[in-house]
């Protein structure tokens, strides 16, 4: 496990999720830079966020600081990476988004019989 800072968020990457592509950004602080600009923008308390694909949970995190915990829903089909941030926010945190690990298209379907 790897833990990188970034905008006042830890980030906790496990190794075999690491690639030099990713470490480079996130070192270089260009990691999810413009998302995270955009977020900042244009959020307010009270929006929903439903981050899919989350990763690391960094843009979950930067929605969490300018809308309710609870109003932000991070999925990730990688469960090593979503149990590591839920972990973390819960943590550290008052406004936790929900982190749940799966494969948003077998969420969206219902099961037929």
């Amino acid at each position: 496990m790897r833990v990188f800072h970034l905008n006042s968020i830890e980030l906790h990457i496990p190794q075999e999720c690491l690639t030099d592509t990713l470490i480079m950004a996130i070192e270089q602080e260009r990691y999810e830079n413009q998302e995270a600009d955009a977020l900042a923008r244009h959020l307010v308390e009270g929006d929903v966020v439903l981050d899919l694909g989350a990763g690391a949970g960094y843009l979950s995190s930067i929605a969490a600081m300018f809308v309710t915990g609870k109003n932000v829903v991070s999925v990730e089909a990688c469960e090593k990476m979503i149990v590591r941030c839920g972990r973390i926010w819960t943590e550290t945190t008052p406004r936790t988004p929900r982190f749940c690990t799966g494969r948003w298209w077998q969420m969206a379907t219902p099961k037929t019989g």
